[in-house]
């Protein structure tokens, strides 16, 4: 009986360790959800190149090349560009500690991602869509990030505040600098911006859940969501000098998941909401420049 009962014993052992082992040969996956657009209307010198290189080849019929230059990580961002043969959605998760930001990528693609959460080190991955909102990691590494002053993350042109500096940005950044001052430059942004372009109250419903604006498009167009409002206001200033976030969350009067601005003037970060100064302007009210920030609260900003 005791040689049976060791027996089993051993079956069992063998049975469960051969379970780990396949289960650990899987691929696994992780959940990703879709992001949410902010839709409310009415009422956040090149140094010598370093970068990592990675190629994998997973099957016969996928290979991955991804670069990471992380030339400039003391101004807060990398350049990830990629080359991958997928058909399938790709996302980018950008880690510090307890913080996580995702950010949607093309297979072939050269992307400026941002380090906004400080200094430290942080966790690249890079996700392939697999059906549904299921993704999995084919790429991950490690970036060092020491930031000298955190603010200049937030004058660069990056994968949501996305813009061309030799286009119209770099023209209307141009004008706006002749001003005197950068509080007389900020407030002729801000003017041109309430001024020069509409709330589109029918263009949420046609987008897509990685929707990233447009900045000249919405320029020539003039006419956008709050999404886009906050976007061009951002991509202006960063252009002129003035470090200014692309800030997603909630005014505490709505439900509406909203977007806007804040930037840094007179040693203080100031909320600037132009998206509701535009839809105002053709009242008689006269809307201020800075806004009480305790009417906005955060989720993340870019």
């Amino acid at each position: 009986m005791k040689r049976i009962n060791r027996f089993f014993t051993i079956f069992i052992a063998v049975v469960v360790i051969g379970l780990i082992l396949f289960t650990s040969g899987q691929s696994r996956t992780t959940t990703i959800t879709a992001g949410v657009i902010p839709q409310a209307g009415s009422a956040r010198s090149q140094n010598t190149e370093k970068s990592e290189q990675a190629l994998v080849s997973k099957t016969s019929t996928e290979n991955i090349f991804v670069n990471v230059n992380t030339s400039n990580t003391d101004y807060g961002v990398i350049e990830i560009s990629t080359n991958i043969e997928t058909t399938s959605n790709l996302k980018v998760k950008v880690s510090l500690n307890s913080e996580t930001l995702y950010y949607d990528i093309e297979s072939i693609d050269t992307r400026a991602i941002p380090l906004q959460m400080g200094n430290g080190t942080y966790a690249i991955s890079i996700f392939k869509n697999i059906s549904g909102d299921e993704y999995k990691q084919i790429y991950s590494t490690k970036v060092e990030a020491e930031i000298d002053n955190s603010n200049t993350v937030f004058l660069n042109s990056n994968a949501i505040v996305n813009y061309d500096e030799s286009g119209i940005i770099r023209d209307l950044a141009y004008k706006f600098e002749r001003k005197s001052g950068k509080t007389a430059q900020l407030e002729a942004v801000y003017k041109y911006v309430v001024a020069n372009i509409d709330y589109d109250y029918t263009k949420y419903d046609t987008l897509k859940s990685d929707y990233i604006p447009n900045v000249e498009d919405i320029l020539s167009l003039q006419k956008g969501i709050c999404y886009d409002y906050s976007a061009v206001t951002a991509s202006i200033l960063r252009q002129m000098g003035i470090p200014t976030k692309l800030v997603m969350g909630y005014r505490v009067d709505s439900e509406i998941y909203h977007a806007w601005n804040e930037v840094y003037i007179n040693g203080q970060w100031q909320v600037m909401d132009t998206t509701l100064d535009s839809s105002e302007k053709g009242f008689l009210t006269k809307s201020t420049m800075f806004k009480d920030s305790d009417l906005y609260v955060a989720d993340k900003f870019f």
